[in-house]
């Protein structure tokens, strides 16, 4: 609430969203809990130090203390005849000197390499080549980046999250986001063989959890491409090809009233795009059809 004061960037110019009371409290729990969902947009509401201290900072001990209670759980399962299943103060303090803040320096010099700006530096105005005016949003953007996919705790440092081109630039940085999502819970089946003395138990854990991730992975790619297929308005064939399924759409309940948009988006997949309509009455003067 009081981040206004802070020192650093960005302009109070481009801080168009107010820090409420409300807001404030259900951005504080949700980042604590790893929830972080948030109910802003990071480039327009927060400064960089709030972003920095409150949040990134939240992110790591959220995904500490996630570590910890796995900890817990498989000691709770290899100490049997124990009274005790170890300190969690101890193993945040472990889990972030020894696991998260290395593999957060070394994921984020890497995003740094492929072009995630990491700076404290005021938003740039630009000239397109339109002519037009843009703002381009600055900040420390790959010290959240990788911690959010690492810890699991999602949110993002733009309102676009992954989706900007500056938290995820190229190819390489949409693969080192997947690994980091995965990394820590498919070592955690291999620390279970190793604390339990049953490493094949944690090799088989992690067996089944990556054919239960190959088994969703391709339900998934199945049900994009009959989506994609209706995208280039192919038809079904009888001969092994792939029957096209009308989409969903959803329109905006205020779609009359602002921009005539249109969200379509493919049942059961992550495809979906917007469709923004002129307003003129001359053309859309009623409803299509459904």
């Amino acid at each position: 609430m009081f981040q206004r004061w802070l020192p650093s960037g960005p302009a109070d110019a481009y801080l168009t969203t107010p820090m409420t009371a409300d807001l404030a409290a259900n951005t504080a729990v949700s980042f604590t809990t790893t929830t972080t969902w948030q109910a802003y947009a990071g480039e327009n509401t927060l400064r960089y130090l709030a972003q920095v201290f409150g949040l990134v900072a939240q992110n790591f001990l959220a995904g500490a203390a996630g570590l910890a209670v796995g900890f817990a759980f498989i000691r709770g399962i290899a100490r049997e005849r124990s009274a005790t299943l170890g300190n969690f103060w101890v193993d945040i303090i472990r889990s972030l000197l020894w696991v998260i803040i290395p593999l957060s320096l070394i994921g984020s010099i890497l995003l740094v390499w492929q072009g995630v700006p990491l700076n404290m530096e005021h938003y740039t105005l630009v000239s397109t080549l339109e002519g037009r005016a843009q703002i381009i949003p600055q900040g420390p953007v790959a010290a959240l980046e990788f911690i959010k996919n690492l810890g699991t705790n999602g949110g993002g440092f733009f309102n676009a999250n992954g989706a900007h081109p500056y938290a995820n630039p190229t190819p390489v940085t949409n693969f080192i986001g997947l690994l980091a999502i995965a990394i820590l819970p498919a070592s955690l089946m291999i620390t279970f063989g190793r604390i339990t003395h049953r490493p094949r138990a944690g090799w088989t854990l992690l067996t089944v959890m990556v054919a239960l991730f190959m088994l969703g992975g391709t339900a998934r790619l199945h049900r994009n491409i009959v989506c994609l297929c209706f995208l280039h308005g192919k038809q079904r064939t009888d001969h092994g090809g792939v029957e096209c399924q009308q989409p969903l759409l959803q329109r905006n309940n205020h779609h009359r009233h602002v921009g005539r948009a249109i969200r379509v988006s493919c049942v059961g997949t992550g495809i979906g795009w917007t469709v923004r309509r002129p307003t003129s009455p001359a053309i859309f003067g009623r409803e299509p059809a459904e």
